[in-house]
């Protein structure tokens, strides 16, 4: 895959455009960073695989609870009062379908271009050591974390 910081970049835009279209919600990337010991994940993971020619990677968004319930509150909005725990997580996890797919957009025609996996919800890939990079956003629905993993 071409240059880290080229995946790094087109995932901080795709979160903001992606929550702006889906749950009207405007987010910011506080900060981009290789990830460190300290760059855990919060209590719900969308998992997706990003394969490229030289290897598979991931995408995780990383929302606390009360964040990702309140994402998912705004993508129902009018549909339904309360939202369900498993909803949530289904949701959060089409949120990081969506926020993958953009960023592949974005990269289309790159060396960086990647096709997608379907989304998960809860399991982590077990290698997220090495090459991991965390960005940092701030929403009206709360913070949350952009886990990279490049494919190699």
């Amino acid at each position: 895959m071409g240059t880290l910081p080229e995946l790094v970049e087109a995932v901080a835009e795709a979160v903001p455009l992606a929550l702006r279209e889906m749950a009207g919600v405007e987010a910011t990337a506080c900060d981009a960073r290789p990830a460190g010991a300290a760059d855990g994940f919060a209590n719900l993971s969308a998992v997706v695989g990003l394969t490229a020619a030289d290897g598979h990677g991931w995408l995780i968004l990383s929302f606390p609870e009360r964040t990702a319930a309140e994402l998912a509150r705004r993508v129902f909005a009018g549909t339904t009062d309360e939202v369900a725990a498993d909803l949530i997580g289904d949701c959060m996890g089409e949120v990081a379908n969506v926020v993958a797919g953009q960023a592949k957009t974005l990269l289309a025609g790159t060396p960086s271009h990647f096709t997608l996996s379907t989304p998960t919800v809860g399991a982590l890939p077990m290698d997220l050591t090495e090459g991991r990079w965390v960005i940092r956003f701030d929403s009206e629905a709360g913070e949350f974390a952009a886990h990279v993993c490049p494919p190699g």
